[in-house]
């Protein structure tokens, strides 16, 4: 059977299929495989194609390193910026793992809203790998960077960052208060809402450094966190079902929330994914749509610039100020100004030989179409459906049922 018949006759299942309803909105997607992107490089051994996820983020990394207000930005920036998300991380499971916060070594800030979460055995042992996991990618920052030149742990807001931001994604005030040291799902949910902004965050950072010591300390973090997230899933896959009476929303409603709101925030493409997934343009076991690893078609992960990082756990307040970051971040990437924007990638990229170039200037046409199906994006509707939602014609939001899927 020819790529092209598999293919649509793949679509064809997917959107016959009955869709488990889940929670959160629409999202513009095509059915069939995504394009090779619209890079090339010419480096040893090359030309080599950049897929067209991976080709977005370079971009938004050339962007970011080079263009965005304040920059040119350096390793030593990176680094420094990182530290301000590795303190937050770092902080909340410390404390919720141990009652205190960080160690003196490791230059703690002030802290709003640290205590000890009442956790099982089970997700207990957990939260204290995850806390010294975290201490020791603060701890990274502090060594590469020594003494002199790495910024303190910011202010930072745990309860009311947590609150704001389910708040925020639920559409909905929490009644009573969102806790996220109550119970085993709040902080499985609330280490989970930090974790993948952390590993997607991380990967984007490698694109913005040149040192090749630096790329592997940065990727070490990128996947130490992915790891965490991983297990992240598969606990809240386990009580996807369950409600968290704060909000009258099962677990799957409340991740379908989180991961909407991270992606509204940080711009496009999307970069997010819930723990179940409809959409065929990503890899999610289509009988079950159960969706542990977030990735695009190819099984790659997504990556974010430290712009959208920042948008994303600042809530996007005013000043660059808010959510988990009361008063900012601390070093010289602190402003979300740029975090939509895309640098014309063509020409090279800093810090080695790799020449960039469009592959219509590469004359790769033929390669493009002996390798890719194309196809219409389906209508709104079908989107919709496909994604287990009701399309309401002119809405933003799709209505949906808060009914969870059958494991089966």
């Amino acid at each position: 059977m020819h790529l092209r018949n598999v293919l649509l006759l793949a679509a064809t299942i997917l959107l016959a299929a009955q869709a488990n309803s889940v929670y959160g909105e629409g999202l513009p997607v095509q059915y069939g495989l995504l394009g090779l992107g619209d890079l090339t490089t010419t480096d040893q051994g090359g030309p080599y194609n950049v897929p067209a996820v991976q080709a977005f983020e370079v971009e938004a990394a050339l962007a970011s390193k080079t263009a965005a207000p304040g920059g040119p930005f350096f390793d030593r920036d990176v680094l420094n910026f990182l530290a301000n998300t590795e303190c937050l991380e770092a902080t909340f499971n410390t404390y919720a793992a141990f009652g205190e916060g960080l160690p003196k070594s490791l230059t703690p800030g002030e802290v709003i809203g640290g205590k000890r979460a009442s956790l099982s055995p089970e997700v207990q042992a957990w939260a204290e790998e995850v806390a010294l996991d975290e201490q020791g990618h603060v701890r990274m920052v502090r060594e590469v960077l020594g003494p002199n030149n790495s910024v303190p742990c910011p202010k930072l807001d745990l309860t009311g960052g947590f609150r704001a931001f389910f708040d925020k994604a639920l559409n909905k005030t929490s009644n009573p208060q969102f806790d996220p040291y109550a119970n085993d799902v709040n902080f499985l949910l609330a280490t989970f809402s930090l974790e993948e902004i952390g590993s997607t965050g991380d990967k984007g950072s490698i694109l913005l450094v040149s040192n090749p010591g630096v790329a592997n300390a940065i990727s070490g973090l990128a996947t130490s966190a992915s790891y965490q997230s991983g297990v992240d899933r598969h606990f809240l896959w386990q009580r996807r079902n369950e409600t968290v009476p704060e909000y009258g929303m099962t677990v799957q409603q409340i991740v379908m929330a989180i991961s909407n709101l991270r992606d509204e925030l940080d711009g496009p493409p999307e970069t997010d994914q819930p723990l179940m997934n409809g959409n065929p343009n990503f890899i999610a076991v289509p009988t079950r749509r159960i969706n542990l690893v977030p990735t695009d078609i190819r099984g790659l992960t997504f990556s974010r610039t430290p712009q959208q990082v920042l948008r994303i756990v600042t809530l996007a307040g005013p000043g660059d100020k808010g959510g988990f970051f009361p008063n900012g971040v601390n070093g010289k990437i602190n402003s979300t100004a740029g975090y939509t924007d895309a640098a014309n990638a063509y020409g090279g990229y800093p810090g080695n030989k790799v020449k960039v170039v469009s592959l219509a200037a590469a004359n790769k046409a033929n390669l493009l179409n002996n390798n890719i199906t194309v196809v219409k994006p389906a209508p709104p509707a079908v989107q919709a459906e496909a994604s287990g939602q009701n399309y309401k014609e002119g809405g933003n939001n799709p209505s949906t049922s808060n009914s969870a899927p059958s494991s089966g």
